[in-house]
């Protein structure tokens, strides 16, 4: 399958790659960045050395095609779907992005990797409220979900629960 994924820089956004390389699946774009629409502040050298060798190493010799798509807006996003071909899945893994409705209906299929056990702890920063508030070996976990227009509200379709307690 052809797959745009959308990951932030994270064991879980390697993990999310390297699960769909070893599927044998052609990753067409990988995505990064906070997707806010404007206003982004331009990274310092640090910041932006430092995703230099992130890009490094989640490419590892590959080749892997990766596109900053921080202060993009939803219909310039639409239109780098155009340019890269619309792949039929989408999979984003740690990313904050929130889709619309009429990027989601481009793509046969589109899951998310949210780390905790949904439905507890929706939305951003989940792993530091899941910390903050006890739960970490309640909902602590990994949750594969359709994505929806709804905020960490789509269909599960796998979880495992991973206890934090130890970390």
């Amino acid at each position: 399958m052809r797959v745009l994924v959308v990951a932030e820089f994270s064991p879980l956004g390697e993990a999310v790659i390297e699960g769909l390389l070893a599927g044998h699946h052609e990753i067409v774009e990988i995505w990064y960045g906070s997707g806010r629409s404007g206003g982004d502040i331009e990274p310092t050298k640090r910041q932006a050395r430092s995703f230099a060798k992130h890009l490094k190493h989640l490419d590892k010799g590959r080749g892997l095609p990766f596109r900053d798509i921080g202060g993009t807006s939803h219909e310039e996003r639409l239109s780098l779907l155009d340019a890269i071909g619309r792949p039929s899945g989408l999979v984003s893994a740690g990313s904050a992005i929130i889709f619309r409705q009429p990027f989601l209906d481009a793509f046969d299929v589109a899951v998310n990797f949210h780390p905790t056990l949904l439905p507890h702890y929706r939305g951003p920063h989940p792993l530091d409220a899941l910390i903050l508030h006890g739960d970490a070996d309640r909902y602590g976990g990994m949750t594969m979900h359709l994505i929806t227009a709804g905020i960490d509200e789509g269909a599960i379709v796998a979880q495992r629960a991973i206890p934090r307690s130890s970390a």
